[in-house]
């Protein structure tokens, strides 16, 4: 079980529009070939007047100022280890973003990703996903249905 909380970490020239606060709460449990795992996040999120933005030289202009909010996420999933080289996960990911003062919901987004990993080596992996994503409160900024699947595979390698 892990508690990581970030705060300024950005360079000194971003945090010229605010200081963003991370809290984080994470934990693992292993039985055997079953991994259980859990994890909660809280972002502070400072207000961005469209002005501050508009005096930093690497930032465009906004559509509209972004407001104070919190940006929540949390998370469990589950791993079980077919043999000592494939690995079947499921995990689900919800994701709230409220604002700060009023606590008024802007957007939440839950998915679903299942996985198979396949190890290759100590370092290289064979892998596919397979994601459901629901978008309740707002849509996705690229993509205008309310809810997206994906099949993604690919080789993966750790230098």
């Amino acid at each position: 079980m892990g508690l990581a909380k970030m705060q300024d970490t950005a360079h000194a020239h971003s945090q010229a529009l605010g200081k963003t606060r991370i809290i984080n709460l994470a934990g693992e449990y292993k039985v055997d070939r079953w991994k259980f795992k859990a994890g909660i996040a809280r972002t502070s999120i400072p207000a961005v007047a469209s002005g501050a933005v508009l005096k930093h030289p690497q930032l465009m202009i906004p559509q509209r100022d972004q407001m104070a909010s919190f940006l929540t996420v949390a998370a469990w999933g589950v791993q079980y280890d077919l043999t000592h080289k494939v690995a079947l996960n499921l995990s689900h990911y919800a994701q709230w973003h409220q604002q700060r003062q009023s606590d008024v919901l802007l957007s939440k987004d839950k998915r679903t990703v299942m996985s198979t990993v396949y190890h290759l080596s100590k370092r290289t992996d064979l892998y596919s996903l397979l994601e459901w994503r629901s978008n309740r409160a707002g849509i996705a900024e690229n993509n205008r249905s309310k809810n997206q699947q994906s099949l993604t595979a690919g080789l993966r390698h750790r230098f």
